[in-house]
């Protein structure tokens, strides 16, 4: 599966290509303004624009296309497979639509100011898309979800937040979902970005009230509305100023990502694989082991064999009888409902189960805090991978995945944050995590079971956790 790759020529090449399309494209649409009759006007913004275009564009792609080559969407890799650890490469975003209007999401035409300096954003996920598109700088307020006043960065679970806690201290917008339209106003943005509304009626009606531009957005997935997040990266890069500088980039990489994750599983036969469960899946608040999720993205990254997907469905509940009948080969925990699976496992109810039987009970990373956190699906998408299909994730490793992955989504590495930080909330935890320390050491014995949270270091060089329960 590795592939020399010549670097250099592939450089050139993108180069090259770049140059051609961007050199089209506004040639043609300088040829076309200046038969108008304002054409002295416009030639002198376009060509601004593209003294600036020729000169960025081939050196940021080609520059963040190096870290990215190591993925590809099909089985061609860098030799040794390895995912690069370069730092993405961020440049000072310039507004690219400045002055003209954009089309939202609910089809609504939305007229942006001639400068973008100010942005907010709203609703679950809104100040995530401004932090993959480079945008944290241009940023004047926060809904209180995300203020040193209602987190405790200790056991903070949302990379970009840990990427970058000076988001915390900036001034209130107000609440959680959509935040309060008067400290919303004092903010004094150019423009709101937002995902918590439905109906293009209600944007209106917001971008009346405040007498600001509202641009409506969707929150996409890594699965079948993944055109979706496509979508509101592309609107927000471009109010950003960073379509080319990032948004480009980035798009290459995740969709490299997933085409080597399906590359590695894809033709491994049905037959061979072990059969797997997820319990704890979070959806509107924790849940234990009977929350599960058919379409669980870090299983169907993969093509793993997931015992629900009959069910159908992004989340549901199943009965403990159903579960028993399953008998999954492993059981994997979403750390998001942690404590309560913990609860779950002590009961005796699932003693029978082959995957507690032999311990394999591994647990992933919670990642559904304030909508989906999608670095963290795609490191889950690479345990997931090595637990169940160790031979093609051989040379993962997933202290490097992991570090690579946040860096290119938040732009620096938080992973050591973000697995300290899930300690730090298994310790502080309420029910049995809060005995977790004493059995540890073994000075508790709960239900007749020793529970052991380990951390794993092996031959993929992984600190991820494990459950390993013995009988007494």
């Amino acid at each position: 599966m590795t592939l020399s790759i010549n670097l250099h020529t592939t450089v050139v090449k993108i180069n090259t290509k770049i140059n051609t399309k961007i050199n089209t494209k506004i040639n043609t649409k300088i040829n076309t303004k200046i038969n108008t009759k304002i054409n002295t006007k416009i030639n002198q913004k376009i060509n601004l624009k593209i003294n600036k275009k020729e000169f960025r564009y081939p050196i940021v792609v080609a520059l963040i296309f190096i870290f990215c080559v190591a993925f590809t969407c099909s089985t061609k890799l860098l030799p040794n497979n390895s995912i690069s650890n370069t730092k993405p490469q961020y440049f000072s975003p310039t507004p690219e639509i400045a002055g003209s209007s954009i089309m939202d999401m609910f089809e609504r035409e939305v007229i942006v100011p001639d400068s973008i300096e100010r942005v907010v954003g709203t609703g679950p996920g809104a100040l995530r898309y401004i932090v993959y598109m480079n945008g944290t700088e241009k940023v004047v307020g926060v809904e209180n979800i995300e203020r040193d006043e209602e987190i405790d960065p200790e056991t903070e679970m949302r990379p970009y937040n840990l990427a970058h806690p000076e988001l915390r201290e900036l001034p209130s917008i107000g609440p959680i979902f959509g935040g309060d339209k008067e400290l919303i106003a004092a903010a004094e943005p150019d423009i709101v970005i937002t995902t918590n509304y439905k109906q293009a009626a209600d944007l209106d009606d917001l971008q009346t009230s405040l007498g600001i531009p509202v641009i409506g957005l969707i929150y996409g997935d890594l699965d079948e509305n993944i055109g979706i997040l496509w979508e509101g990266l592309n609107i927000t890069s471009q109010l950003l100023g960073t379509y080319s500088d990032v948004f480009l980039p980035f798009k290459s990489y995740v969709q490299n990502i997933i085409g080597d994750l399906n590359s590695r599983t894809s033709e491994i036969e049905e037959s061979e694989k072990l059969f797997c469960y997820v319990g704890g899946v979070s959806y509107h608040g924790s849940h234990g082991i009977d929350s599960t999720s058919p379409s669980y993205d870090p299983f169907d990254l993969v093509n793993a064999k997931n015992v629900a997907e009959e069910l159908g469905g992004i989340q549901t509940i199943v009965d403990p009888e159903q579960i028993l009948a399953w008998n999954p080969d492993v059981l994997f925990i979403d750390g998001g409902g942690f404590a309560l699976v913990i609860d779950d496992l002590q009961s005796g109810v699932y003693d029978t189960l082959t995957s507690v039987i032999n311990s394999n009970i591994y647990i992933l990373l919670p990642y559904n805090f304030y909508t989906a956190n999608f670095a963290s699906i795609l490191i889950d998408a690479y345990y997931v991978g090595t637990v169940l299909f160790p031979e093609e994730f051989s040379d993962i490793n997933m202290n490097v995945t992991a570090a690579d992955i946040y860096e290119n989504f938040v732009g620096t590495d938080v992973f050591d944050l973000i697995m300290n930080n899930f300690k730090n909330r298994a310790d502080t935890t309420e029910s049995a995590l809060s005995k977790l320390s004493a059995n540890l050491i073994g000075d508790d014995n709960i239900n007749g079971y020793f529970i052991t949270l380990i951390i794993l270091v092996n031959f993929i060089g992984i600190a991820y956790f494990r459950i390993k329960l013995r009988k007494e």
